[in-house]
């Protein structure tokens, strides 16, 4: 039989043609390899806390409350049963990049990427919701509990070509302006941008009450700074160019990437948000396996 992760290879997926034929490849090979029913989110909706007490479940615990305090407390929930989650999907001009060594562009990876999860979800039954963004909200799919929304998804994405600058602190910030209601929100971007102002809005989000999961997508070739000798570098976001030597720039750059990344996980360790770095050229199972792990529902 063949394996999940050869389901789940960027570069078979990337040998398919159109992002619905490779959200079905994926999930195939997802629920062939897992034997299981794949249920998101959670089960109701978070309330607020109370102290613990002797007999209350401890599933019910928030751990992480634990950490941040040192003292137990118990989430209170609503009796909805059902979730809805938004996708803010990253479509600056960034995330057309594809190096030597992907097979997919970030674009192309992180909409196979979102359209496999929202399946999921929309077959528990959950409302699922698409916004694109660049400096701002580009596209919006308002929530709906219904199959065509993800025909509709993939329409917007398939005709979304990635362009504009990233401003994802004021996108993500108007997007929030206008949504009352509590949701799951899943970020899916290279989060290229100043990190201070990446890491305040992914926290305003949590403290505006949502459940946050981000996944950065990084090329191989950003990960790792791989060039030689002269090279010129272009900003896909801008006009500009410079010509530099590589080799020499290897250190410096690879110590600013690995310290802008640490910044962002400490924030989203600080306000509770589910982070999962992923690199392109990479299969998509370690993306869903740790989404699924993380959400099931009790």
């Amino acid at each position: 039989m063949t394996s999940t992760t050869s389901f789940l290879d960027p570069r078979t997926l990337a040998d398919l043609e159109g992002l619905a034929l490779r959200t079905r490849y994926i999930i195939e090979g997802l629920l062939t390899g897992t034997h299981r029913s794949a249920h998101l989110g959670y089960s109701t909706e978070f309330s607020q806390h109370r102290p613990y007490v002797p007999g209350d479940e401890l599933r019910h615990v928030d751990w992480k409350a634990l950490g941040r305090t040192d003292r137990l407390y118990v989430k209170q929930f609503h009796d909805e049963t059902n979730l809805t989650c938004t996708f803010l999907l990253d479509a600056s001009a960034s995330m057309s990049y594809r190096g030597a060594r992907s097979p997919l562009s970030k674009f192309e990876y992180a909409s196979c990427l979102v359209m496999s999860l929202a399946w999921l979800l929309r077959h528990q039954g959950d409302a699922i919701s698409l916004t694109t963004f660049s400096d701002k909200p580009l596209r919006i799919l308002p929530p709906a509990a219904n199959d065509a929304r993800l025909a509709e998804m993939i329409e917007l994405i398939e005709s979304t070509i990635p362009a504009g600058p990233s401003v994802i602190d004021v996108a993500l910030r108007t997007w929030a302006s206008g949504v009352g209601r509590r949701q799951l929100v899943v970020v899916v971007s290279d989060l290229f941008g100043d990190a201070g102002k990446v890491t305040h809005v992914l926290g305003d989000l949590d403290r505006f009450g949502h459940e946050v999961i981000v996944f950065q997508l990084c090329d191989r070739d950003e990960v790792e700074f791989p060039f030689e000798q002269h090279t010129c570098f272009a900003d896909l976001e801008s006009p500009e160019s410079m010509s530099l030597d590589a080799e020499s720039w290897r250190e410096a750059y690879l110590h600013a990437f690995n310290e802008f990344n640490q910044q962002i996980r400490l924030a989203c360790r600080q306000s509770s948000i589910d982070l999962c770095q992923l690199i392109t050229d990479e299969p998509l199972a370690a993306a869903l396996g740790n989404f699924l792990t993380t959400r099931i529902r009790t």
